[in-house]
């Protein structure tokens, strides 16, 4: 979790899972974007679509498809939290820390 100074609106970004799939066919749609591959992997939902395509700009969308194991990220508020499902082994923090580093750095300045 990285604390800032920032006031964000709400953004989820989480892996896209199969009741994700089935709600699609019955109407729930979440954000998208050109990338048809980023679309099928991750599930976004925002309080306002603009920063959401503020902040998953191009460049964040290459950056998240070269990863594995992406967490859930979420921004609320002064917060910028990243956690998974599962439990996190001590051997996986540094990549996690690393990776919501990277993450934080790609926000646009005009939104920070």
């Amino acid at each position: 979790m990285i604390i800032t100074k920032h006031n964000f609106k709400n953004l989820l970004i989480r892996p896209e899972d199969l009741s994700d799939k089935i709600a699609s066919t019955v109407g729930f749609q979440d954000i998208d974007f050109e990338s048809k591959e980023f679309n099928k992997r991750f599930r976004i939902q925002a309080s306002d679509k603009k920063i959401a395509y503020d902040i998953i700009h191009p460049q964040m969308i290459e950056f998240i498809l070269s990863k594995k194991g992406v967490p859930y990220i979420e921004l609320r508020d002064n917060i910028l939290a990243f956690y998974a499902e599962c439990d996190i082994v001590p051997k996986q923090y540094i990549s996690l820390f690393n990776f919501a580093w990277d993450f934080y750095l790609k926000i646009p300045q005009y939104i920070l």
